[in-house]
């Protein structure tokens, strides 16, 4: 029980570094989508990219688009990186909810 504790203690301090990550990742990509693509003033980007990074699905919209447009990636590696954690959460929640049946 023990054991059981401490591992799902380690996988939520896992998971909240993993989205933290993400989010940094995701304010950058919009950032640098509103600095360089459209030539915003720094302080200007910084500040959208603040209010916007954290909107469920505009976030990683723009994020996708900062990431393709801004830094030159492609369009999978993209959508992998910021839709890839919802298709993950949908497929391990539905498991989890079959296996509590």
């Amino acid at each position: 029980m023990l054991l059981r504790g401490l591992l799902g203690l380690t996988g939520g301090l896992i998971s909240t570094i993993i989205l933290f990550v993400w989010g940094v990742i995701q304010f950058f990509a919009i950032q640098g989508y509103f600095v360089d693509v459209l030539n915003w003033n720094h302080i200007i980007g910084f500040i959208a990219a603040l209010l916007l990074a954290g909107v469920p699905i505009l976030g990683p919209i723009l994020g996708v688009i900062g990431a393709t447009q801004g830094w030159g990636w492609g369009l999978v590696p993209a959508l992998l990186l910021f839709f890839g954690q919802y298709l993950f959460f949908a497929f391990t929640t539905n498991r989890e909810m079959r296996r509590m049946r």
